[in-house]
């Protein structure tokens, strides 16, 4: 002990402590009184604060968890059944070698390998139940004579399907499920059932010859029904519930049909076919709804890997193998629910990390605000001998008194809250808040009990020496977080996942609040300057005591600025994404509607009634084909239009007005000759797809659509046309959009049409085309597509987070502004009180507060905007938002202006009405102190 602090304390005698009564114990009160001095509420308060912090830290991170878990569940229940099942495909020339079956498979055969694949699989992936199994047998197709229908004769192809069980899935409508194989002078008669459209569309009836040759008769025996149409046993080959129309490049048009054949004609089946086109199916549902999110990002993960090496079976000997092929939509469905829930975890892990240091923040103030309370007991105790290390120990005993219980029922609550939902980010995050809790009270009472002298005078400026310890610890602080930030900033979206990235606000909010109370105190003066000319004693005073700002000040500025820019960000974010929405929706739709009546051409009467709906103001008649890329053979998507009034519909629309040159093209002057692509300098202009686009540039490409070979160049971007891709079919590598002048005569017909208008009443036209009756007729509505988006699971559980986040951040703010003015409440009394002996009305008492907090307030919204502004540039490009809205084009973090002024304005407000309230609140304490209460 230095000879300062040895002379600087009094001597004092040592008192016992009183002994309690012999026979009577203390009560939990008065032990509680005895532990905390005369802290007792503010210990109390701090446990609370404590428990809600630890909860919001462990609750955060497992719902997200949970709700994700919630969002994949949900997302599994709109999946279509198809892509929730493992199907199994070889042909019948390698299975029947690896069965040993000389002649061909029977019923039992096919049921064998179904068994042996589902014992293969069943410890890999999770397999449903027993009941959703089912195989088949699909021959190749094969054509049949010309059909004559009501509508004319139609040429037509058709496979033969066995399946079992095949009277679980149908019901009959007229006549009777196929039964035997009949011969008869050398003719084998095979009956075939055929679904209620396969037989509308051919005009099958029962008793109905589907063709004959070859020593064969196919006739058909019952027309069936789906019990449930988007079951498996019917997706997985739409053929056999419904015909489907083909329109090949360069081949007449034709119909596909499926007809279903009993297990009697199997045997005839494999005879008329070659047993290496002829497909054995086996199908298995897959059962994800119980899946947590994490079990099914592990599924993912191994899913690719498991399907590679499931289907090699080994039958007979070691030297019969099968190699099946097994795939399963479920690896698409799991690819898509990782790669959004990793760009959702992101944002809400760094909202996590954000609210459980402003949770830390508020548990450090509150334990500031005990020291504060105990300020002139442990002045007393130093002065009769107790050393800093026993003042600690006397801290850390009423801290962890509270402290420990508020943290296990805040943690508790929070697992009872989120169960089976367990994150390791949740634990470090209660570990900090718990830190915080058993160290803030000890290491602040340590600080302020450094000398008697110190602790006596607390208004005594620092010295030079700590002036320099301040500003390099700072200065430190400021370059580390900037280089964290750098870091972050460089690794961009491959190494996002870490913790610098959850804590890049935390990093943001560190020098924004160094550097706002640097430059705070001289814009106060400048200010004081001013208000020293007016004359008005509240604004002088509140102003004064404002400028006093001290390095204790650095931490409720971090929090506060922190807790704002969460707010702003959070609301950056959620515009991010919806303006991601509205543009993918525009850019699968190109249109406010698509009406399409493919296969059949839409005649000119369905076009102008299309046009005469109300608030149709533009649209465009285009035809749907494809075409081949002839470097690659890779098939695109392709929209015949008329340039002009394609252009007429795009300009309605946020798309805007394709360039002129495609706008304005409308000569044959560039066309190719027949047969040979056209000199580049001639090339015809198109618009393609973003992706299509950036893979050719600006050069002259050739391709082939409706028998003609084009070269074409693309001068802009178009819709991405998802939506028409669907219609046509095609899954190719891009779409594009070609002038009908370019083909000519050969230019196919009309089959759809694009309508825009601001106004378009999309209940007339949907009502019209349902009155069309036509076979194939749909209507697309950009605004079904954005609702789609928008209604998405994992979105919807990601802005339900943001909401509460933000809505969390904002309390913390005002959390943190309340304990400051706690923590200079008694400073602020002894101004009053002595104000107002000179005179000030309460009125004036109450304004002096707000004048005293509004440069604070004001200086702190400043800081957290400036905040929120970096954070847009450094934090978003690390952030997939493209994944919310399925774009292949990033969605950007942009600067909102209109939800950070509405931001600042709404803290603003309520920050000033907490001060209000707290100064009205304590008005009766300087009147009773003139009075010397």
């Amino acid at each position: 002990m230095s000879g300062q602090q040895a002379a600087a304390r009094p001597p004092a005698a040592r008192q016992p402590a009183p002994q309690p009564a012999a026979g009577r114990h203390p009560s939990i009160a008065a032990r509680w009184r005895r532990l905390t001095g005369s802290a007792a509420v503010t210990t109390f308060a701090f446990g609370l604060l404590v428990c809600m912090y630890a909860l919001v830290a462990v609750a955060g991170p497992r719902a997200n968890a949970h709700l994700r878990t919630d969002a994949f569940r949900e997302l599994v229940a709109r999946t279509p059944a198809l892509d929730k099942t493992v199907i199994g495909t070889d042909d019948l020339s390698s299975l029947g070698s690896a069965l040993n079956v000389r002649t061909s498979l029977g019923p039992a055969d096919i049921e064998l390998v179904q068994s042996a694949l589902r014992q293969h699989l069943a410890p890999r992936l999770p397999i449903g139940p027993i009941s959703g199994y089912w195989d088949g047998l699909t021959t190749p197709f094969t054509p049949a004579e010309e059909i004559t229908t009501s509508s004319g004769t139609v040429n037509a192809e058709f496979e033969f399907a066995y399946r079992s069980p095949f009277p679980k899935y149908v019901r009959v409508v007229a006549g009777s499920l196929p039964g035997p194989v009949s011969r008869q002078h050398g003719v084998v008669t095979i009956p075939v059932a055929v679904t209620v459209a396969t037989a509308k569309r051919f005009g099958f009836g029962v008793g109905s010859e589907v063709f004959a040759g070859g020593g064969f008769r196919v006739k058909v025996g019952g027309i069936v029904a789906p019990r449930d149409a988007h079951a498996p046993f019917w997706t997985v080959d739409p053929v056999a519930a419904a015909p489907a129309f083909v329109k090949p490049l360069n081949s007449p048009l034709y119909w596909l049909g499926g007809l279903f054949t009993p297990a009697a004609a199997l045997s005839p089946l494999q005879a008329m076919f070659n047993q290496g086109s002829t497909q054995v199916t086996l199908v298995f549902p897959l059962a994800l709804s119980h899946l947590t999110e994490s079990q099914a990002i592990n599924l993912a993960q191994t899913m690719r890997g498991t399907l590679s090496t499931a289907g090699t079976l080994t039958f007979t000997s070691a030297q019969n193998l099968a190699s099946i092929t097994v795939s399963s939509g479920a690896t698409g469905l799991l690819k898509q629910f990782v790669s959004e829930t990793a760009a959702v975890g992101n944002v809400l892990d760094l909202m996590s990390v954000s609210l459980a240091v402003v949770g830390a923040v508020v548990v450090l103030l509150t334990a500031w605000l005990m020291a504060e309370r105990r300020r002139e007991e442990f002045e007393m105790l130093w002065a009769r001998g107790a050393s800093r290390r026993q003042l600690a120990a006397t801290a850390l005993g009423a801290s962890a008194s509270a402290a420990l219980p508020g943290a296990a029922i805040g943690i508790g609550l929070a697992v009872a809250l989120t169960p089976g939902a367990d994150t390791p980010l949740a634990w470090w995050l209660a570990g900090l808040t718990v830190l915080a809790a058993l160290a803030g009270p000890v290491l602040i009472t340590v600080r302020q009990h450094r000398s008697y002298v110190g602790a006596a005078r607390p208004d005594r400026p620092a010295s030079r020496l700590s002036a320099i310890r301040r500003l390099v610890a700072e200065s430190a602080l400021t370059l580390l977080c900037i280089g964290s930030l750098i870091v972050l900033r460089e690794q961009g979206t491959g190494h996002h996942d870490d913790l610098v990235a959850s804590a890049a606000p935390v990093l943001a909010a560190v020098p924004v609040a160094i550097i706002m109370l640097r430059l705070y105190p001289a814009a106060v003066r400048l200010l004081l300057r001013l208000a020293s000319r007016s004359g008005g004693v509240v604004s002088f005073l509140g102003l004064a005591r404002s400028a006093r700002a001290t390095a204790s000040a650095v931490l409720p500025a971090f929090a506060m600025v922190l807790a704002l820019s969460l707010v702003s960000f959070a609301g950056m974010v959620r515009a991010a994404v919806i303006r991601g929405e509205v543009a993918q929706s525009w850019q699968a739709v190109g249109a406010d509607a698509i009406v399409s009546t493919a296969p059949a051409a839409m005649s000119l009467a369905q076009q102008q009634s299309i046009a005469a709906v109300p608030g149709a103001q533009a649209t465009a008649p285009v035809a749907e084909t494809t075409a081949s890329y002839s470097s690659s053979g890779k098939a695109l998507a392709v929209l015949i239009v008329n340039p002009r009034s394609y252009a007429a519909v795009l300009a309605q629309t946020p798309l805007g007005r394709p360039p002129a040159s495609f706008a304005d093209w409308h000569g044959p002057a560039s066309l190719s000759t027949a047969g040979r692509a056209g000199p580049p300098g001639r090339a015809i202009p198109v618009l393609a797809s973003p992706g299509l686009a950036a893979q050719f540039g600006g050069r002259a490409v050739t391709v082939e659509v409706a028998g003609r070979r084009v070269t074409v160049r693309i001068v802009g971007t178009g819709p991405t046309m998802s939506q028409e891709a669907a219609i046509t079919g095609s899954t190719g590598a891009g779409s594009l959009v070609l002038p009908a002048f370019a083909l000519g005569a050969s230019a196919p017909v009309a089959d759809a049409m694009l309508v825009a208008g601001p106004n378009l009443d999309d209940h007339a036209l949907t009502s019209l085309v349902a009155r069309w009756r036509v076979q194939g007729g749909s209507v697309t509505l950009q605004s079904s597509v954005l609702a789609g988006l928008k209604s998405a699971p994992v979105q919807q559980a990601t802005y339900i987070e943001l909401l509460l986040g933000g809505i969390a951040a904002a309390i913390g703010c005002l959390v943190v502004l309340l304990l400051v003015l706690l923590l200079s409440a008694q400073s602020r009394q002894l101004t009053l009180a002595r104000t107002a002996t000179m005179g000030l009305s309460m009125a004036q008492g109450r304004w002096l507060a707000l004048v005293e907090s509004t440069p604070q307030i004001v200086a702190v919204l400043i800081g957290g905007l400036i905040c929120a502004l970096g954070l847009a540039p450094l934090v978003g490009p690390a952030l997939d938002l493209a994944a919310f809205t399925g774009s292949i084009t990033p969605v950007p973090v942009r600067i909102e202006p209109t939800w950070l002024a509405v931001t600042a304005i709404g803290l603003f407000v309520l920050a000033m009405a907490t001060v209000s309230i707290q100064t009205m609140l304590t008005d009766g304490e300087p009147r009773s102190l003139r009075i010397g209460d």
